[in-house]
């Protein structure tokens, strides 16, 4: 950050303990704390199987429905409407798993187990999907880290 989002005036960096060095605009009298972009990732459970997708960005890999949290919403309804926008479900309840830090793609990750009814219906964001067990649903995230992560978690605590 070069000049202040509020005023336009350049943005120097000071230092605040603990935290480091911190962007902050004199003429505000404002400090800039950096911020991580984050998102919601759905471990989905749907007529006791687990629902992976596959979209085509990812290549030939399935993983869990996730989505950025929008300005303004809160993660709740970025969870809703992500899983609905998505694969056109509706939560019938959920349970926070906890975050994940995905480093290549720089985003927090909050992950959610969430029971859903309805007809699968697919937007085109989504490519195909997988209903499955547990246990392949543990060989076929093996290599997606966030997704298994989410997995574990979900294991560990009965919850699937």
């Amino acid at each position: 950050m070069k000049f202040c989002p509020n005023c336009g005036k350049t943005i120097e960096l000071i230092h605040i303990e603990s935290e480091g060095m911190i962007p902050y605009c004199k003429a505000c009298d404002k400090v800039y704390f950096p911020h991580n972009p984050a998102c919601i990732i759905a471990l989905i459970e749907i007529n006791h199987q687990l629902l992976l997708i596959k979209q085509g960005y990812l290549g030939d890999k399935y993983c869990l429905v996730a989505g950025h949290i929008k300005a303004k919403a809160s993660v709740e309804e970025t969870l809703k409407e992500e899983i609905k926008e998505e694969v056109n479900l509706d939560i019938d309840i959920y349970h926070y798993l906890g975050s994940f830090y995905h480093e290549k793609s720089d985003n927090l990750m909050l992950g959610f187990y969430v029971k859903c009814n309805g007809n699968i219906a697919l937007n085109n964001e989504v490519d195909a999907y997988k209903l499955m067990g547990k246990e392949e649903a543990a060989i076929v995230l093996k290599d997606r880290s966030a997704g298994s992560y989410f997995l574990n978690i979900a294991k560990a605590r009965g919850l699937i």
